[in-house]
């Protein structure tokens, strides 16, 4: 391993060991959840191990997650490298099926350290709450649900006449807003196929792509494109250690780089 294969994982070790510690243990099943995430990413056995000590190591070294943070948001620019270790974060905060609330509010502060979109803790929330019926804030829910099962019993017969009729008439003016919005919609896609299909718009987007305005010369333009493929080249990545899983996924906004820059060379008849 190179100096920056080992700085990437250590980072990323470090990180998740300060998930699974945030409720006070590191659990069994957040050792083996963590394990096979090491093989999901191809590591080597080599790769392994040194996570795995990287890992020991920072659980109790007393350094704040946010430092860790910031490491890892300095050596990793790539927005999928970052969100593959956000999403990895709740799959170890949720490994034991407790939400616990320290680990729900490293969750929800972390991801704008990470430049992740506002809406990552909210998907996030609910892919697994949805998915694994996880408890969260484990004594407030106890009481919420007790609540509610005497509630329902006092109300559950005079309400249940009342509710089949609202759920009648909602599901009538659900369907007719479905069909209008679906209506609404296709007729947008149609809009902006057409919109799409022309040059100018292909040209704008081009422009879009390699973050340079239309109005910029052909050498800042060919610049613009230089930097977006350095940016971008798998090369590029595997030097700054992402694993060889992470680096495949360049390959599609290398293609859109060059596409781009064929749409405008041809416009502009560079050569």
């Amino acid at each position: 391993m190179n100096d920056n294969q080992k700085r990437f994982l250590a980072t990323l070790a470090a990180l998740l060991a300060k998930m699974a510690k945030a409720d006070g243990a590191v659990t069994d099943d957040e050792r083996e959840l963590i394990a096979n995430a090491w093989r999901r990413m191809g590591l080597t056995q080599e790769q392994c191990e040194y996570c795995t000590t990287a890992f020991k190591m920072a659980q109790d070294d007393g350094v704040p997650i946010n430092r860790y943070v910031k490491e890892f948001v300095t050596t990793q620019f790539a927005i999928y490298t970052r969100a593959f270790l956000y999403d990895l974060m709740w799959d170890v905060a949720c490994a034991d099926g407790v939400l616990h609330p320290h680990e729900k509010s490293i969750l929800s502060a972390i991801p704008e350290a990470l430049g992740l979109p506002p809406d990552s803790f909210d998907m996030g929330y609910a892919r697994h709450i949805g998915t694994h019926r996880l408890i969260v804030d484990q004594e407030l829910e106890d009481e919420k649900r007790k609540a509610e099962e005497a509630r329902r019993k006092r109300e559950e017969e005079r309400k249940r006449k009342e509710a089949e009729e609202a759920a009648r008439k909602q599901r009538e003016a659900e369907a007719a807003k479905r069909k209008a919005q679906e209506e609404a919609r296709r007729r947008e896609e149609a809009r902006r196929q057409t919109r799409m299909n022309t040059p100018s718009e292909r040209l704008r987007m081009a422009y879009e792509t390699l973050g340079c305005p239309a109005s910029a010369s052909d050498d800042e333009v060919r610049a613009a494109f230089r930097r977006s493929a350095m940016r971008w080249h798998p090369d590029k990545l595997r030097t700054d250690g992402v694993p060889e899983e992470l680096v495949k996924n360049a390959n599609e906004k290398m293609a859109a780089i060059n596409d781009a820059w064929n749409t405008i060379r041809r416009s502009r008849k560079i050569k």
